[in-house]
């Protein structure tokens, strides 16, 4: 695991975050809300257990965390005195300084617990003034910008909000996360102590995979029996040696509709333009000596307000009528042709009058061929 190997010395012990969080319950005088990753059995089972020393009642917000303990509990990896837990309706009951509320979304994923409080759309919960939000995790590289608007969202509704890196002055400096990843030192023991032949560092960045590499170099590893792979990537295995194989497809699969397909760059392109400047569609009838027969019939969706579409819709008729007229002149009498010269004047009336590039379509009827 290659997470940690830039991070020198060991990873603090899971119990350091015990001691910190009891440092934070005993100076909070509200309710107490937590967020940690559902999968971390042994952080909700100290959160819980000092929840209970300080004469506080749990509840879990988040169906991953509540399906997690809920499974945790009755293989007895989770313990607690009957009455501890209770349901997230039943601490309506309870005065602030004897709640405590273990949540997901410590990652600011959208629709997390933890993100619709601070949002403000919980059914059962709003943040008030006086609560306390402990981060118990760091972000996950990727995950900053999400986390941080968290962050401000529940400093904004009147809470304090304890998180790596800034904690609240008004709090002790106490640990409220540690790792679940080994560092340097950790990393290098476990190498002593296999001493491998071969050596293939994963889970981490780039960064983290060459570091790791340097590390298992570093305490004697054959630098040519280390691996640093990608995605697709093989390594074959056999009796006496390890080297790379003919990779394998790994690219992302897409799924578009009911259909699995690589939608395509030009596709992908008219979807970001519809999105973005919405759609233009016009009809027009025209002789077959290219005269225009009857006015054109031009209709927009997600283009402009309909305010500011009437005074664009006649100068979008006669623009179609000048270049029907100049194409008749010109005896133009290939079809595409006038398509493509009038999805053209088209195009640039309407960027010069909104600034927008709406996609599109000309429908051309040709009559008496």
């Amino acid at each position: 695991d290659s997470t940690n190997a830039e991070r020198e010395g060991m990873t603090p012990s899971e119990a350091k975050v015990g001691v910190g969080l009891d440092v934070t319950f005993h100076k909070a005088n509200g309710r107490i809300i937590v967020s940690t990753f559902s999968s971390n059995i042994q952080r909700i089972q100290q959160i819980i257990q000092i929840a209970s020393q300080h004469g506080r009642k749990v509840a879990l917000v988040g169906r991953s965390i509540q399906q997690v303990a809920e499974q945790a509990h009755k293989m007895g990896f989770l313990t607690y005195q009957p009455g501890i837990v209770l349901r997230i309706e039943e601490l309506k009951q309870l005065p602030p300084q004897e709640i405590c509320i273990i949540t997901t979304g410590s990652q600011g994923e959208p629709m997390s617990g933890l993100s619709r409080l601070a949002h403000g759309d919980h059914k059962h919960i709003d943040i008030m003034a006086g609560d306390t939000v402990i981060f118990s995790a760091v972000p996950i590289p990727g995950n900053e910008r999400l986390v941080h608007r968290t962050i401000n969202r529940l400093f904004t509704r009147g809470a304090e909000v304890i998180y790596e890196g800034e904690r609240s002055p008004a709090m002790a400096t106490a640990t409220q996360h540690v790792s679940g990843h080994a560092s340097q030192e950790e990393l290098k023991i476990m190498l002593a102590l296999t001493r491998p032949r071969y050596f293939v560092p994963v889970h981490g960045e780039a960064k983290h995979l060459v570091h790791h590499a340097e590390l298992a170099v570093a305490v004697g590893v054959n630098p040519e029996h280390v691996f640093i792979m990608n995605n697709g990537e093989v390594l074959e295995l056999a009796p006496h040696a390890v080297r790379f194989a003919e990779p394998v497809p790994s690219q992302a699969v897409l799924v578009d509709g009911k259909l699995l397909r690589d939608i395509g760059a030009s596709m992908l392109k008219d979807r970001k333009q519809l999105a973005m400047d919405g759609i233009v569609a016009a009809v027009a009838t025209i002789a077959a000596g290219g005269e225009l027969l009857t006015e054109p019939a031009i209709m927009s969706q997600g283009f402009v307000h309909s305010t500011e579409w009437d005074a664009l819709l006649e100068e979008a008729r006669l623009t179609i009528a000048s270049t029907i007229a100049a194409c008749s002149l010109q005896q133009v009498r290939d079809t595409p042709r006038i398509k493509q010269q009038l999805r053209e004047d088209l195009a640039r009336v309407f960027y010069e009058r909104s600034g927008r590039r709406p996609v599109i379509m000309v429908m051309l009827q040709t009559i008496g061929e």
